[in-house]
């Protein structure tokens, strides 16, 4: 669609601005790894909307990126000016400021998952 090509030379435009990748799925990716086998049911069972999850885990699998942001056909970015570094900064400040340690210890814990799922299912 018209939109879905604007939107694309939105992100393109504004990841190279600031030295990001881009990946763009025209066709819902579907992610599989050595956990996939412990699914109830095939994953092309789910819903269409668990396809973010699979584009997403697809290129964190890829161990190239530290972090990913999903953004829909239909999103844009409004100020190619503001960094998404200094959103996440920012978020950051407020919710270290807000919460004290709890916030770093959720942020352990998540990168404890993260990690935990990068080296797979135990053997």
């Amino acid at each position: 669609t018209p939109l879905a090509r604007l939107s694309q030379i939105n992100k393109e435009s504004y990841a190279q601005r600031h030295g990001y990748d881009v990946f763009i799925y025209e066709k819902a990716p579907m992610f599989e790894d050595a956990l996939a086998g412990m699914l109830g049911e095939p994953a092309a069972h789910r819903p269409a909307a668990w396809s973010k999850v699979d584009a997403v885990l697809s290129v964190l699998s890829r161990g190239t990126h530290e972090w990913v942001m999903w953004m829909d056909c239909d999103s844009f970015f409004m100020d190619p000016d503001v960094r998404l570094e200094d959103i996440v900064a920012r978020a950051e400040e407020q919710q270290c400021g807000a919460q004290g340690s709890e916030a770093h210890d959720d942020l352990a814990a998540l990168r404890q998952l993260v990690e935990a799922w990068a080296r797979g299912a135990p053997q």
